[in-house]
């Protein structure tokens, strides 16, 4: 199985459909605080954002022994749809 490093703009993808499931559904949003988000913090997309891409940074110095990068996420809102945020977090698993 191989590994490779996602774009930010996956990243945002993913984040941007969370963000307005969160707005949608009081449910979604309850069980994702519990989980792991604070919707407290404004800046909680870049945070999880930066989690994520730093995750998807151990599994390729698991797989192939790359070095840790020092790599910088900022989420920015991007438009897409239910189905390329799903493939989008299909990509970032995988």
């Amino acid at each position: 199985m191989s590994a490779f490093l996602v774009g930010n703009t996956t990243i945002s993808k993913i984040l941007t459909e969370v963000t307005e499931s969160v707005r949608k559904s009081q449910y979604f949003k309850e069980r994702m605080a519990k989980l792991l988000i604070d919707f407290s913090d404004p800046e909680w997309q870049t945070r999880l954002g930066q989690k994520m891409l730093d995750l998807n940074q151990l599994a390729l110095k698991y797989r192939y022994g790359d070095p840790k990068r020092g790599l910088k996420y900022t989420f920015q809102s991007v438009y897409c749809t239910k189905i390329e945020a799903v493939k989008a977090l299909q990509c970032w698993l995988y």
